[in-house]
């Protein structure tokens, strides 16, 4: 599965930024490392790209190298943890400050553009 070079610009970004806030590099996101630092980053990277971006947990799946169960899974913790954790929710907060400038305005136009030139194509 590909996704529109726009759109994988804007995933790649957003992944440096989490990557850059948990002290990782992409690889470990990637990686079947399971130590906290890099499972939270993984799951915050989820949630965000699930919930802000609009990718499904089958595409991010795809894109990571898991099962889709497992995506379900590390996006429930973060969304879980945000709503009963003040510690998940400070991470959210400083990171959505940290990637809010690269997530499109109009996410839905911008998702109907890509969708039309995959089409096109």
């Amino acid at each position: 599965m590909e996704l529109a070079y726009k759109f994988q610009k804007k995933v790649d970004e957003i992944s440096d930024v989490i990557c850059e806030y948990f002290n990782i590099n992409e690889q470990e996101i990637i990686s079947r490392n399971i130590s906290e630092k890099v499972a939270n980053a993984r799951y915050f990277l989820w949630y965000i790209l699930h919930y802000e971006m609009r990718l499904s947990a089958k595409k991010l799946s795809n894109i990571y190298f898991r099962e889709p169960r497992n995506v379900f899974r590390g996006i429930s913790k973060i969304k879980q943890g945000i709503k009963n954790q003040p510690y998940y929710k400070a991470i959210y907060a400083d990171l959505y400050k940290k990637v809010e400038p690269l997530i499109p305005e109009d996410i839905e136009r911008f998702l109907e553009n890509m969708e039309e030139k995959r089409n096109i194509n």
